[in-house]
């Protein structure tokens, strides 16, 4: 069922995007697709998922989870500060047009991260979980799931960073053809990403987010 929304609101974003750009609406067109595919998402996860869906809040059980996502919180605050701050200090020491270049580059990370970091972490972590709940060394399926994962980076960010002056232009345009000489020296370091991301399940598995 979270398969079925999140590909239908991937579709309705991209579609509602192209659509009203195409009409005229520009960069205000971005916005308003983001908006209706949020709304649209919201309509489907009521209708498939009804049932799981508890309508009358409450605040049982509200310090405990505040003590954990508090922690998450805090963590997520420094991972976006850590990965905007790049193209932050390069805007302001070498301009803009600099830190665009770089925010282009470092694009497919952000594109690693939506498509297989985003599907395979939540899996993981479950499973993770679970051996822990019952007893289960959980050093095997993490030791498994790195392995499994770097091969899956490798083969990505490896033939990115060999394709990049003809992928750049082919993907994003003529005019950020000079990003892509960046992208591959990125994709060299964004190859161990598999290597500490599970570790993160791990601890967030085991009720660690401290």
């Amino acid at each position: 069922r979270i398969s079925i929304v999140n590909g239908i609101t991937a579709i309705s974003l991209s579609s509602s995007q192209i659509l009203l750009v195409y009409w005229g609406y520009s960069y205000l067109g971005l916005a308003i697709a983001s908006l209706l595919s949020t709304v649209i998402s919201t309509i489907l996860f009521c209708a498939l998922g009804r049932e799981h869906f508890t309508w009358r809040p409450q605040f049982k059980g509200l310090r405990e989870i505040a003590s954990f996502s508090s922690k998450l919180f805090g963590i997520n605050a420094l991972t976006t500060l850590y990965s905007q701050s790049p193209a932050i200090v390069i805007g302001a020491v070498a301009g803009l047009n600099t830190s665009a270049l770089y925010g282009r580059a470092n694009m497919i990370g952000q594109i690693y991260q939506q498509t297989i970091s985003r599907a395979v972490d939540p899996i993981v972590r479950a499973r993770l979980a679970n051996e822990f709940r019952d007893g289960v060394p959980e050093k095997t399926f993490l030791l498994a799931s790195s392995q499994l994962l770097f091969v899956v980076s490798l083969m990505f960010f490896g033939f990115v960073a060999v394709v990049a002056d003809i992928l750049v232009p082919l993907i994003f345009g003529e005019q950020w053809a000079a990003s892509a000489s960046a992208m591959a020296i990125l994709c060299v370091g964004f190859v161990v990403w598999p290597l500490n991301s599970p570790t993160a399940s791990l601890l967030l598995a085991n009720g660690q987010p401290g």
